[in-house]
């Protein structure tokens, strides 16, 4: 698991999601604050935001960015299940035939929810 700590950069919630990403939509930014929780805290300093908060910010700001290749390590760790099955509904929302996504992860029940195929290593 990632340290979102080591991952955020920005004064706001909103230039955090926006970083590095030319003519973003704002609507697009709004909607998935929204659907994470997140909206209130638009204007916040990441860092004054709790680990759970922090942890949805970093990984609404990679689905932001419309890669073709996304990987996630442990996304959910340490997430309730509300926020976990939230978390699963973005990223299946973001599945797209062009772009493919790696999830590492220890909870069966996200990635079941969440991915096509699942391979175990043992």
């Amino acid at each position: 698991m990632q340290d979102v700590n080591h991952q955020l950069f920005t004064d706001s919630v909103i230039k955090e999601l926006s970083l590095g990403i030319k003519n973003i939509e704002k609507d697009k930014v709004e909607d998935i604050l929204k659907k994470l929780d997140l909206y209130e805290f638009k204007d916040s300093h990441p860092m004054s935001l709790s680990g759970g908060q922090k942890q949805r910010v970093a990984i609404a700001s990679i689905l932001l960015k419309d890669s073709k290749f996304i990987f996630f390590d442990e996304p959910t760790s340490g997430m309730d299940y509300v926020n976990m099955i939230k978390i699963s509904e973005l990223i299946r929302q973001n599945k797209k035939d062009s772009n493919i996504i790696f999830i590492v992860s220890h909870d069966i029940e996200f990635l079941n929810a969440t991915a096509d195929s699942v391979v175990h290593i043992y």
